[in-house]
């Protein structure tokens, strides 16, 4: 992974084998940052992130997802995450985030996207974009301590 990591968002040219092949290559999964609808700050920040609702395990019982992952990404309305396993679109999810400074913020969230990369000396990488569904408080609050 590059110091910064991937991008991990969304992008117009998915599915032009070309545009992907030359963003898998800059390592950056996105070839189109800048036409994002609301700005971003980079970062990397620890998060934790647990399913609000249960899905089936392979035996069909009832599980939840609860791990930590790594924001790469942060605006007002959401965030994009590099994660161990990929999340499932449409699952919601909290989302803790712990500040340098101690100080901690919950908000709840829900998977817009998710995708796993193969790069192309090999390495796999997965991420997923998770939109705010709590909109006020927490994540501006966040995104005003990230941004000054």
């Amino acid at each position: 992974m590059s110091p910064r990591g991937p991008r991990l968002e969304p992008r117009p040219t998915q599915g032009d084998p070309e545009a992907e092949a030359r963003a898998a290559q800059e390592g950056t999964m996105s070839t189109q940052a800048h036409e994002r609808r609301h700005p971003r700050v980079d970062l990397r920040l620890p998060v934790t992130v647990t399913s609000i609702d249960p899905e089936p395990d392979l035996e069909g019982r009832p599980c939840f997802h609860a791990s930590t992952e790594l924001c790469a990404n942060l605006s007002r309305w959401g965030a994009g995450l590099f994660t161990q396993d990929p999340l499932v679109p449409g699952r919601r999810v909290l989302l803790g985030f712990e500040l340098p400074d101690g100080a901690s913020f919950e908000t709840v969230g829900r998977v817009a996207w998710s995708r796993t990369v193969v790069m192309p000396e090999g390495r796999v990488e997965s991420g997923c974009g998770v939109e705010f569904l709590e909109a006020e408080e927490p994540p501006a609050a966040l995104f005003d301590v990230l941004s000054a």
